[in-house]
């Protein structure tokens, strides 16, 4: 009777499961969803732009898509490139959603969207500096939407405008994004740990196994 261990089995247990896996995993994931869903949203706002006129919107939500699809052609670019190209989509759609609608848009949910994916992708690091980024992002691009609406004549100064209009949105992004990366920094490395050590066991359950193998196989021919 043959007791070896299959190559399947082994080779099972010598390729982990490590964190780049488990992101890349999360990465493509994403893409896909993004790549199913956006279309048919994308397709309904190209035409209420182009038959409203607004040929630039309908560009850049194309542009946008298309970074996302360019990002699922793992052949052409490797994890980093796609990584930041998928982040580059969500954050240019929420700028361009502050920038010509202000704080009531859905800016900032693509905003968060961008730091909570970084820091799933990329780790915490990078995702702080997004953080920092979308925070001024959000009140730069806002206070550009108010001056060229009218609408900063309702403010009297840069801290006015500040404390009464971005602040209290600001505040909602930053404590959202900082409970995220928390929370996603010490689930993705207890994650990773748990792997590890679960397939140091395997080796050894596949090593103790072969030992015993090798003293069934000595019995028989005893």
């Amino acid at each position: 009777m043959d007791y070896t261990v299959s190559p399947d089995v082994e080779e099972k247990v010598d390729a982990p499961l490590t964190l780049p896996a488990i992101r890349l995993f999360v990465l493509e994931r994403m893409l896909w969803v993004w790549g199913l869903v956006g279309a048919p949203a994308v397709a309904v706002i190209l035409v209420d732009d182009l038959v409203a006129g607004y040929y630039y919107a309908a560009a850049f939500y194309t542009l946008a898509y298309l970074l996302v699809i360019v990002s699922l052609l793992p052949r052409f670019l490797p994890y980093l490139g796609r990584s930041a190209l998928a982040l580059s989509a969500l954050y240019l759609v929420g700028s361009h959603e502050v920038y010509h609608h202000g704080l009531d848009s859905a800016g900032t949910l693509f905003y968060f969207g961008t730091v909570f994916f970084s820091c799933a992708l990329l780790g915490a690091r990078v995702a702080l500096t997004v953080t920092a980024v979308a925070l001024m992002s959000l009140c730069g691009l806002s206070y550009r939407y108010l001056a060229v609406s009218g609408n900063m004549v309702d403010y009297e100064g840069m801290g006015a405008f500040l404390r009464d209009y971005c602040l209290p949105d600001v505040m909602s992004l930053a404590i959202l994004s900082v409970m995220a990366i928390s929370f996603l920094s010490y689930l993705l490395q207890n994650l990773d740990h748990s792997v590890r050590q679960s397939q140091v066991y395997l080796k050894e359950i596949a090593r103790e196994r072969n030992q015993l193998i090798e003293l069934i196989e000595a019995r028989d021919q005893a």
